[in-house]
């Protein structure tokens, strides 16, 4: 009994050296290798073993035995398959036990364990690398001006503003589907604005704002706080959506109200008195002459310059105009010592003033020269501001005596001195500047007048 175990033994040893000699000869063999095909056409992966070595784990006395392997193996399938990404973030790879996200994309490593209970026990493990091609599936965002329209978007041309869809395809063939939100602005027109009479700056005002369609959205300007007139000053608008900006340049120009050619003044007498803009405000360009007031009402004291080396009254009247005192100059009472308003026409044409004391000050801002005609001065000017002063000297009541005709010129101004004195801006031959000094009011001076 014991020979005949031991023959069907060496028989079995030689079925296995016979029929599996190539396993037999791998004894140390501990990794399978396999192969696989590629998913990216979903059919079903083909797989080729090697297996390790076999041995008889039961032989009875019919002579029939088990085949059995030295120990189980894992065999290990590495895969590779390509995919797009996914809008829908619930959507998912679940192809061959797998189990990956779609929605970002990128190369995603997975690993698949599966007992299948496969020929001597085999179980697999499915190792896969999964590459996730990207789309589009955000909202895109554009502000464009309304002189780009038609606007052409990734060879897609936008003819109106509002929401698109537009398809635009890869190089990996996923296709991204993009909503675009196409903003349109059109940009303000120029603003001009037309300031009072002797200002020289206005405050920030209202601007016409960049237009925006379908819908308004965040903007600001850099407008200053003030305005010079006579200026142009670029306002620069800023509009902002979804990190997207845009500009728009307003040019704000603030203009001097009329004054100068073809602007002119007319007194009681219906003369017409020539204007002119100095600095901020509008003057008239001649020394008044009129003998009555606006309303025809007859001025009490109305002079003209006479002394023995000017005789000429005539003469003297067309160059240098009449003299007045304070009262009849501002058309108040003899003896008032009451408040005087800032615009108290007196003996100036409507809607025209006898200068405040700043108003004549405001002239020491330009020099005693270019505010002098080049004629009729004792040193002539250069008359650069076109304010045209002449010389026309005054008359002293209690001397009864005309003086400094050709040497100065003595202007009212309707500040009030003191119950016995007015104020007078003085322009002399000598003097650098013209300066401000308290005068009789019985003196008769010259008198010139300024826009409201």
């Amino acid at each position: 009994m014991y020979l005949q175990i031991i023959r069907k033994f060496i028989l079995l040893t030689c079925l296995f050296f016979g029929i599996y000699g190539s396993a037999l000869s791998q004894a140390s063999f501990v990794s399978i290798g396999s192969e696989m095909g590629n998913f990216s056409d979903n059919s079903d992966p083909y797989i080729t073993y090697s297996y390790g070595q076999f041995f008889a784990t039961d032989i009875d006395s019919g002579e029939s035995f088990t085949l059995g392997v030295q120990q189980p193996y894992l065999i290990v399938t590495d895969m590779f398959d390509t995919t797009c990404q996914e809008a829908d973030s619930s959507i998912r790879y679940q192809l061959h036990g797998f189990d990956l996200p779609l929605h970002t994309a990128g190369t995603i490593y997975g690993e698949s364990y599966v007992p299948v209970g496969s020929y001597l026990n085999y179980d697999t493990m499915g190792r896969i690398t999964l590459t996730v091609h990207p789309i589009y599936f955000v909202s895109d965002t554009l502000l464009v001006y309304d002189s780009q329209m038609p606007f052409t978007f990734n060879d897609t041309v936008f003819s109106t503003e509002g929401t698109h869809k537009v398809v635009l395809p890869t190089i990996y063939g996923c296709d991204s589907t993009v909503d675009v939100m196409l903003y349109v602005a059109t940009c303000p027109q120029d603003t001009q604005l037309l300031a009072a009479y002797s200002v020289c700056d206005v405050a920030a005002f209202p601007l016409s704002a960049p237009i925006v369609v379908p819908a308004p959205i965040p903007m600001s300007n850099n407008s200053p706080q003030r305005y010079m007139v006579g200026d142009t000053t670029p306002v620069l608008w800023t509009l902002s959506i979804a990190g997207q900006y845009l500009n728009c340049t307003q040019n704000v120009f603030v203009a001097f109200p009329p004054c100068g050619d073809n602007f002119y003044a007319y007194d009681g007498n219906g003369k017409q008195y020539n204007t002119v803009r100095v600095g901020c405000h509008c003057w008239t360009g001649e020394n008044m002459s009129a003998t009555v007031y606006t309303d025809g009402v007859e001025v009490p004291i109305k002079l003209i310059y006479y002394a023995s080396m000017y005789p000429d009254t005539n003469q003297n009247l067309a160059n240098y105009g009449r003299l007045y005192d304070w009262y009849s100059a501002l058309r108040l009472p003899v003896g008032f010592s009451g408040v005087i308003s800032d615009t108290a026409q007196g003996i100036c044409p409507d809607g025209w003033h006898i200068p405040t004391n700043q108003q004549f000050l405001d002239l020491t801002a330009f020099q005693a020269t270019h505010l002098k005609t080049t004629n009729l001065w004792i040193v002539p000017g250069t008359n650069q501001t076109g304010f045209s002063s002449v010389p026309g000297g005054y008359y002293n009541y209690v001397s009864d005596h005309f003086y400094n005709l050709a040497g100065n010129a003595y202007y009212w101004t309707s500040a009030l001195g003191d119950e016995r004195k007015g104020q007078n801006y003085q322009i002399s031959y000598s003097c650098e500047n013209g300066y401000v000094e308290d005068a009789l009011k019985d003196y008769a001076y010259s008198v010139r007048c300024i826009k409201n």
